[in-house]
């Protein structure tokens, strides 16, 4: 850490943050549960609250649903490492090009469906006919 701080003043730019993942076995304990993000799981999980009404199955059912698919994109951001968080001078390096070809057309097409082919699709929302 000194050597860092002693680096930052001179520096004509700097850029430092702190990249990270949690992964839980659960997203829900008793009566509470994580909010979704904007990715629509938080409506799954309030239409499957207000289909089923039990709290307890539903947080079963809204979990069971969505897991692969959020899983998918955790591993996807764990192999795109390199690009939030170069280790040394060359991974720096490979990143600033990677992101200056970027720009080139359907390079982005490529980076993106590669890194972030998703294991499957928001789960159909139940309705009043599908709950059993």
């Amino acid at each position: 850490m000194p050597d860092m701080l002693d680096l930052m003043a001179p520096a004509r730019n700097f850029y430092f943050d702190a990249v990270s993942q949690i992964r839980m076995p659960s997203w829900t304990k008793g009566r509470v549960a994580l909010v979704a993000d904007a990715n629509g799981g938080g409506l799954h999980r309030t239409t499957e609250l207000t289909t089923i009404g039990d709290h307890r199955t539903a947080f079963v059912r809204y979990q069971d649903g969505l897991a692969r698919l959020l899983h998918s994109k955790q591993d996807a951001a764990v192999g795109l490492g390199l690009a939030f968080e170069p280790k040394n001078r060359l991974e720096l390096i490979a990143q600033n090009t990677e992101m200056r070809l970027m720009g080139l057309p359907k390079v982005a097409d490529i980076v993106v469906e590669k890194n972030f082919h998703e294991a499957g699709e928001l789960p159909p929302f139940p309705t009043t006919d599908s709950v059993s």
